[in-house]
């Protein structure tokens, strides 16, 4: 026994520095044990096509083990297709073993709970126009909204270390816009509704710039310039194609490829997929292999036909129902979070970058903390950023919006395109509410958000500012781990400088957080900030307090709002 347990300043239990127990009859529970069921069977078939492990065991937690919230939508999914049930999302978190999930399963069995299921995503007949998704139907009314802006483009640049082929690179490309029809995809207007356009045939020749010809010092910032002048790239929706690649050559062991895409034909789920197609397509290529990859059984346009399908008017105004009860009658004052008083408007758009990268050691606290609370790692990035708005702008009534995957058809997992809805989340703070209220609140409005997912995010914003206005305080998203397998080169990212706009200029903040990954077990928060509205020193001293409150939160989820430092 201890003699004294150890106390945070406040005087409170540390639970970080608590040791650890002897082992005793619990060590069943992190041992490996195999399945002995044919239900247990399913499941780890399932955890080990999801998690990418070639084994689990039944008491292996799923979040241990590399899950997180995306991921619970393909368990999900998966459970849905071959058990034919529908597990709420919360369902990993409070049972996050394959020995309890199988309980939850068998009493949803036992209880013949009647759910209405998914239809299967199966190839639909295009016999008419083929409209947007939800999805691409937001992308599509806010770009309208400001034509010019570069805001929409998803822009990348990889730096590949060692010997490449531009042919076996640019074949790769070739097959992967081959297999993805929305790659070949444009979008236009038929009977005042917008529709996709595909086009059967499409190659698109990978640029090749040579910078080897200007002296060694040069070489970079060229390739920075150019970069930046793909970044600023416009694409008209009406014309393919909608994705743009180029290869600066700075020396024959160094390449740049930059890869500019528009959001309405991709997401950040896709955005992996595209990296994971390209490295095994450029192997099989530079070996004088066909592509070992399968044929999709679906495209984009089967997705959104499905899509429309099932999820009707009637649905989309339950929803809609939903969202109304949820955010009207918010706090009509402004939300006052600036250094700045000048409103923004749609045309003032410019911004800045601030970034801070979170410690192995912080990411860790945050995967101890999910484990205890059950909550993802959203939950707890959002409860501290909630923390600093009430204390920054004394207001109790926060909303922050967010951006989550949509990818509940087992079959769209991998498909290229745009599977993202924006959701508004409402929190409401008071001083004597603990971190474990504000993680479990973060965790049920998300959980509820997630259902109510599917309505295009612009139809629920319209329709309740035309009633009254909508203060949101920041956007906050997390973006899915990227891992890298099998790939033959050395490849990395490479940052620039470039001219910076927000999504939505009454936004004033996006945040963007990295998952970890195999890779990189840190996680880094990118700041978008309105220049008009705040200045360095001001995001620089928010984010510095925003860290304070987030290790104060990991050492003792059980303070009140009151006992987090003020500004």
């Amino acid at each position: 026994m201890l003699k004294a347990l150890p106390l945070t300043p406040n005087g409170k239990v540390d639970r970080l520095v608590l040791p650890k127990p002897e082992t005793t009859n619990s060590e069943l529970e992190t041992a490996f044990v195999a399945p002995g069921t044919a239900l247990e069977t399913k499941l780890a078939e399932i955890w080990c096509t999801v998690l990418h492990r070639e084994q689990v065991g039944i008491y292996d937690n799923f979040f241990e083990l590399g899950g997180h919230s995306l991921l619970i939508t393909s368990v999900i999914s998966r459970i849905q297709e071959h058990f034919s049930i529908v597990l709420p999302l919360r369902s990993l978190f409070t049972a996050p073993t394959i020995a309890e999930l199988s309980q939850v399963i068998i009493a949803h069995q036992l209880d013949a709970i009647a759910v209405d299921t998914l239809p299967p995503l199966v190839p639909q007949a295009r016999d008419t126009s083929i409209p947007l998704s939800f999805a691409q139907e937001s992308i599509w009314y806010l770009q309208q909204l400001a034509p010019e802006s570069c805001a929409y483009n998803s822009f990348f640049i990889l730096r590949f270390t060692g010997s490449l082929s531009a042919i076996a690179l640019e074949s790769s490309f070739h097959e992967i816009i081959r297999r993805h029809e929305i790659l070949r995809t444009a979008f236009t207007i038929v009977e005042g509704q917008p529709v996709q356009v595909i086009t059967p045939f499409l190659t698109i020749p990978l640029e090749i710039i040579d910078l080897q010809n200007l002296p060694w010092i040069e070489r970079t910032s060229e390739a920075e310039r150019l970069a930046a002048l793909q970044y600023n790239h416009h694409f008209d929706l009406a014309l393919v194609p909608l994705i743009k690649t180029n290869l600066l050559r700075l020396t024959p062991e160094e390449h740049w490829l930059t890869i500019n895409m528009h959001h309405i034909i991709t997401d950040g789920w896709s955005f992996g997929l595209l990296l994971e197609e390209i490295g095994i397509l450029y192997t099989a290529f530079l070996n004088g292999l066909p592509s070992p990859l399968p044929e999709l059984p679906v495209q984009y346009a089967d997705f959104t036909l499905w899509q429309r399908q099932y999820f009707n008017e009637k649905v989309i105004e339950k929803q809609l129902a939903y969202w109304l009860q949820k955010l009207t009658n918010t706090s009509l004052a402004s939300d006052e979070i600036s250094s700045n008083p000048e409103m923004l408007s749609n045309e003032n758009t410019s911004a800045a970058i601030y970034s801070v990268v979170l410690p192995a050691s912080i990411v860790t606290s945050i995967e101890a903390l999910c484990r205890s609370q059950r909550v993802s790692i959203f939950a707890i990035i959002l409860t501290a950023m909630n923390i600093l708005l009430f204390k920054y702008s004394s207001k109790n009534d926060i909303l922050v919006i967010t951006t989550i995957g949509n990818r509940s058809p087992v079959e769209t997992e991998k498909m290229l395109g745009c599977f993202i809805n924006d959701v508004i989340l409402r929190s409401y703070l008071h001083s004597d509410k603990t971190g474990i209220n504000l993680l479990e609140q973060a965790q049920e409005t998300l959980t509820e958000a997630i259902n109510n997912k599917e309505i295009a995010s612009h139809t629920v914003i319209n329709t309740i500012t035309s009633k009254q206005p909508l203060n949101i305080s920041a956007s906050l998203t997390m973006l899915p781990p990227q891992n890298w397998h099998n790939w033959m080169l050395d490849v990395d990212f490479v940052t620039i400088k470039r001219d910076l706009d927000l999504w939505d200029g009454e936004i004033p903040l996006e945040i963007y957080v990295s998952s970890p990954s195999v890779n990189n077990p840190t996680m880094e928060i990118k700041v978008f900030y309105s220049t008009e509205l705040f200045t360095n020193e001001t995001i620089e001293f928010l984010f510095s307090y925003y860290q304070q409150i987030l290790q104060q939160l990991l050492e003792d989820p059980t303070r009140q709002v009151c006992e987090f430092f003020d500004l």
